[in-house]
């Protein structure tokens, strides 16, 4: 693959992986070119896999018949689909296998085979993830479906390397919202492997329907069964209806120009945002030299910044219990303007002998949903006019308003240009 980028994107992809411009030219691939060395890397990794499993069987003892045959499983003609990690309970390897009788049929369809490979090991200490790879091996010595379903033991980087170069499909059902990442499945996509996932991680960042697939809408459900059994029948419903075919829709050729060129979108649009460069890049410009300027700066003239920092920290919690702010307009609750004007919004403000600089005052607003919450919140700052009665008067507006009924409160937070974050420590308070 890195031959197949050098000749199509060109050299410097190997320095610029994060330059959008060179992975547009994923495109001028040809289709059969990219196949035929997918084709290759899912056959090294097939080979592979029958080393690991006749491994296996050896270490247990297996008989000589049980070994031959496993120079046989797999294929490389067959939709292959890879699910390798660490199995945590959460990870749900076993998601897959919820209905027995339905994958056996999906995956021993004589026109449209399937195969999973799995690869993982749990942690010593983690007996229920001890038992989905328990459960797992149990499947895989069906002598029914030992052809199509193989899990290799032992999981480490080389197992990964050649899983995420080999299969058509890198599966990931985690139960919302546990998983952190998933970088392995960055990894398959830059590989060509199409992403089926839950919209958990990086793929809740990543997914359009036109580079992968996503298990469900990004439900969550406190009967986590319940969760487990929907999720498992839209999978089930995913791989029939959609994935299975568009694998096996082959032209004259006998290639799958609509998979490939799925394969050439997800390698394209995500291959440009989740790699190393960008990330490191991203942490540099917008960490790790803010805050070697910062240093700098409140290291410098005998720390002074820093002592007035510290100052103002301990001033802030004197006497931020006794701050509060009213909304001074005279509208009440209900308020009506016509769409696409401004509201104004008027603050009275009592700062308990803080300055208007050591506080932010904000409006928040946005439409209100049959609850009366406001969703897809936004934030404005008011700016300070002056004082009255005694109180400070902060004053902005809401721009543009949108027809239909919306909602907006005020709240106050203690400000400092060298905050490290805006919103640490939390002071914070709502009208």
């Amino acid at each position: 693959m890195d031959e197949l980028f050098e000749r199509y994107i060109g050299p410097q992809f190997i320095e610029e992986p994060h330059n959008h411009k060179l992975w547009e030219r994923v495109d001028r691939i040809p289709d059969l070119e990219l196949w035929r060395i997918h084709q290759i890397r899912k056959e090294r990794l097939i080979f592979f896999a029958r080393k690991r499993l006749i491994r296996q069987l050896q270490r247990r003892g297996a008989g000589f018949a049980e070994i031959k045959g496993a120079e046989e499983v797999l294929s490389s003609h067959a939709l292959t689909i890879g699910f390798a990690r660490r199995f945590a309970t959460y990870k749900r390897a076993n998601l897959l296998l919820r209905d027995p009788d339905r994958l056996r049929r999906i995956i021993l369809d004589s026109e449209r085979p399937v195969q999973i490979i799995f690869a993982g090991k749990a942690h010593p200490a983690d007996t229920e993830g001890k038992e989905i790879i328990r459960r797992i091996v149990h499947v895989a010595s069906d002598p029914a479906i030992r052809n199509n379903f193989v899990f290799i033991e032992d999981y480490d980087m080389n197992v990964a390397r050649y899983m995420v170069q080999g299969v058509d499909v890198w599966l990931s059902n985690p139960r919302r919202p546990l998983e952190a990442s998933g970088t392995s499945g960055m990894k398959a996509a830059a590989n060509g492997a199409i992403t089926v996932s839950t919209l958990d991680g990086w793929w809740d960042e990543a997914y359009k329907p036109e580079i992968g697939w996503a298990i469900g809408s990004g439900e969550t459900d406190a009967n986590q069964e319940e969760q487990d059994r929907i999720e498992s029948e839209a999978l089930y419903n995913l791989m029939e209806h959609e994935l299975i075919p568009l694998y096996y829709d082959l032209d004259r050729t006998e290639i799958p120009r609509a998979w490939i060129a799925m394969m050439k979108r997800s390698m394209k649009e995500l291959g440009q945002v989740f790699n190393t460069h960008r990330m490191v890049m991203e942490y540099t410009d917008n960490y790790y030299i803010p805050a070697h300027l910062a240093h700098t700066a409140m290291d410098a003239d005998k720390h002074k910044r820093a002592r007035e920092l510290a100052a103002w920290h301990g001033k802030i919690a004197d006497r931020w219990q006794q701050v509060s702010l009213t909304c001074a307009d005279d509208g009440g609750s209900e308020r009506e303007i016509r769409a696409g004007q401004a509201l104004p919004v008027r603050a009275k403000v009592n700062l308990n002998g803080l300055a208007p600089h050591d506080v932010a005052v904000e409006i928040y607003f946005g439409p209100l949903d049959p609850n009366g919450e406001i969703t897809e919140g936004r934030t404005l700052r008011l700016e300070h006019r002056g004082e009255s009665d005694g109180a400070s008067i902060f004053e902005g507006s809401i721009p543009g308003v949108v027809s239909g009924r919306m909602g907006y409160s005020l709240r106050i937070r203690a400000h400092h240009p060298d905050l490290v974050h805006r919103k640490t420590p939390l002071w914070l308070t709502w009208e």
